[in-house]
């Protein structure tokens, strides 16, 4: 038999190329590797990568290979902030839902940034990427709806709000992992200033949710809104 090598390569192309390795073990120290010591011509390297596999996801013959590759290749832009909208957005539209997913976490990773650091810009949703999140939270795949609900919770926006009491409606009773996250998120997007003064007439059943989330909010709005 063959004995596969061991060693991760030493070379920027073979090492794009191990992203694509279905042991995640080679992949994750693949993907540190080329993060850590990243270049300028590494990026375009990874975005022809990507969008290498978009054409092929065309043609519907991409492969969990490329999904993989394709992941890792935007977290590893994501990271060194070259990662740009129209490329994030196409990846996670064309290729799994799991690099869909990946997608996604990327986005919720960018506001918890700007959270951390103000100076980064602020939390409001880029028009860019925010049809891209709306349709995500109507997505036939469980794991990508779980995503969204969380990407949702992160960035601040009225509307917000309301996809999250529509998500909470048509949930099934049986996800609880998603309902849960739609909770957190509605906590998340009420502790901001205004939120409940900004809710306008709400349903029984829209009231209900609010209040159900509103005992982990702790600020005067929250209680008002209880005791009403």
């Amino acid at each position: 038999p063959v004995q596969k090598e061991l060693a991760l390569p030493g070379d920027q192309k073979k090492l794009v190329a191990e992203l694509a390795n279905p042991n995640i073990t080679r992949r994750m120290l693949a993907m540190n590797e080329l993060s850590d010591h990243y270049n300028p011509k590494l990026g375009p390297l990874l975005k022809k990568t990507v969008y290498g596999a978009l054409k092929k996801a065309e043609r519907k013959k991409a492969q969990a290979d490329d999904d993989f590759q394709v992941a890792h290749a935007l977290w590893i832009l994501h990271r060194n902030s070259d990662l740009d909208d129209p490329t994030l957005v196409a990846a996670g539209e064309q290729m799994s839902p799991l690099v869909r997913v990946h997608a996604l976490r990327i986005i919720t990773d960018r506001g918890i940034e700007r959270q951390i650091n103000p100076r980064l810009g602020n939390l409001l949703l880029p028009l860019s990427l925010q049809n891209f999140v709306r349709a995500s939270m109507t997505n036939h795949d469980g794991f990508v709806r779980r995503a969204a609900a969380e990407t949702v919770g992160v960035w601040e926006n009225d509307e917000n709000i309301r996809l999250l009491l529509a998500a909470r409606q048509n949930a099934d009773a049986q996800d609880s992992e998603l309902i849960y996250m739609i909770r957190m998120s509605l906590r998340n997007q009420l502790k901001r200033d205004g939120a409940f003064a900004d809710l306008g007439q709400l349903s029984e059943s829209d009231s209900r949710t609010i209040a159900d989330v509103s005992i982990a909010v702790t600020n005067a709005a929250a209680a008002n809104f209880l005791f009403q």
